[in-house]
């Protein structure tokens, strides 16, 4: 996209590279803004789901404390399978934005590099 507008830029008058230049960096800024949001989303959702699976451990170990022989040997199931899940998702949770970071940053310095090139064939023209 924003190599897009550096072939259109090239044609333009001065004043609407600079409209142009103006409208990349509104992009780039608009671009970093979404991701935050995306991150935030992201962590939020996975929050929810991790506080559900917390809220049904603490019920089954009140569960375990009052049940029979079998009950109990159920829930204890049930309880390590949601550990588990904790488990899993506070790993995912921690690798997914790890990941998500880097892309992040890779990205904006892709689109910062996409934008100096736009405005130094500005300034050729």
């Amino acid at each position: 996209m924003i190599l897009a507008m550096a072939t259109l830029v090239a044609s333009c008058t001065s004043q609407e590279k600079d409209e142009a230049t103006d409208n990349l960096q509104e992009t780039q800024e608009q671009i970093q803004e979404d991701f935050g949001v995306i991150k935030e989303d992201a962590a939020e959702s996975i929050e929810k789901k991790k506080e559900g699976l917390e809220a049904e451990i603490k019920e089954l170990n009140e569960k375990l404390k009052k049940g029979t022989s079998e009950e109990k040997a159920k829930w204890q199931a049930r309880k390590d399978e949601l550990e588990r899940e904790v488990k899993d998702l506070n790993a995912s949770l921690k690798s997914g934005f790890k990941d998500i970071k880097n892309d992040i940053k890779e990205f904006k310095e892709n689109v910062k590099e996409d934008v100096q090139k736009v405005k130094e064939d500005i300034k050729k023209d």
